[in-house]
């Protein structure tokens, strides 16, 4: 806007009482009586109604529809108003082929992709392609653990507290003084000042389908050795090496149910389970964990 709307030559057809441009004398002869005073007419005429100011003008218009920042709606709001005497596109699919990429263009260059994405309400990917955009990424593993603890607060019986990610414990009690190596599990549920369980969400795929022991106990269902290693930590650690732990994966057609216990020793144990995304809950059968739940 800054630099200014580009505008061009459009040509344009219509019958004036005046003469301007080209006569249409095929059109002139065919006129209809009662309005020889008006000149069929052709002129080109250098107006900014032109196919790529009409996409920004409708991406604009649909964007704000939108938008929910104050700053932005501003921004939109005055842009519209700089349009404003610029028409909305009637077919995105025409105007986008007769978008011009020459010379005089540069500055609309970054502007088509944006186009094309807003009015074609398309999602963009992390993937290669023609053009450069922005990619909005979540990292998943901590997203399900937030939204697996968002869940399960709502679910807790009074009485029972919800801690996400504790920091009270270390692997290393003592090194010339100090605490080392500090062990932070995802969830850990208390009953008023009693550590009851703890939970550490994987955003991993899980399989228990393959009925061949050989095969099962060669694979291990996906289920990685270090992430045992961290939950045998947290057990002696925050349990003092006693009671159920819970090593959670989202839920699929191949990991539906919960897997027989890992059992550490004869006081500490491990339970995997699924959490059905579309539920919203644990899939826990005759569990402890289950009676804290109201789900």
């Amino acid at each position: 806007m800054k630099r200014g709307v580009r505008s061009d030559y459009i040509s344009i057809q219509t019958e004036a009482p005046y003469l301007r441009g080209r006569l249409r004398v095929e059109s002139q002869l065919r006129q209809r009586p009662g309005r020889d005073h008006y000149f069929s007419i052709e002129y080109d005429d250098f107006i900014p109604d032109r196919a790529e100011n009409r996409l920004i003008h409708s991406s604009i218009k649909k964007s704000l529809a939108w938008i929910g920042s104050v700053s932005n709606r501003k921004l939109a709001r005055e842009l519209l108003f700089a349009f404003d005497d610029i028409p909305l596109s009637r077919n995105y699919s025409g105007d986008f082929v007769r978008w011009q990429s020459d010379r005089n263009m540069l500055l609309y260059r970054g502007l088509k992709p944006w186009c094309q994405l807003i009015l074609g309400q398309q999602t963009p990917f992390s993937v290669a392609g023609t053009h450069f955009g922005q990619s909005f990424l979540f990292p998943m593993n901590d997203l399900f653990e937030k939204y697996v603890a968002a869940v399960l607060k709502q679910q807790l019986q009074p009485g029972h507290q919800l801690k996400e990610q504790p920091s009270s414990q270390h692997f290393i009690q003592k090194h010339n003084n100090q605490k080392l190596f500090q062990l932070r599990p995802d969830i850990l549920i208390l009953n008023g000042e009693s550590p009851q369980t703890l939970l550490d969400c994987k955003w991993k795929i899980l399989d228990q389908t393959d009925n061949s022991d050989t095969s099962i106990y060669k694979k291990k269902y996906g289920i990685q050795q270090s992430d045992l290693y961290q939950l045998y930590a947290y057990g002696k650690k925050y349990l003092n090496g006693s009671g159920c732990m819970y090593l959670v994966y989202p839920r699929h057609q191949a990991f539906r149910e919960p897997l027989a216990d890992f059992q550490f020793d004869e006081e500490l144990r491990l339970r995997v389970i699924p959490f059905d995304l579309e539920a919203d809950k644990l899939v826990i059968v005759h569990d402890r964990l289950e009676s804290w739940l109201d789900a």
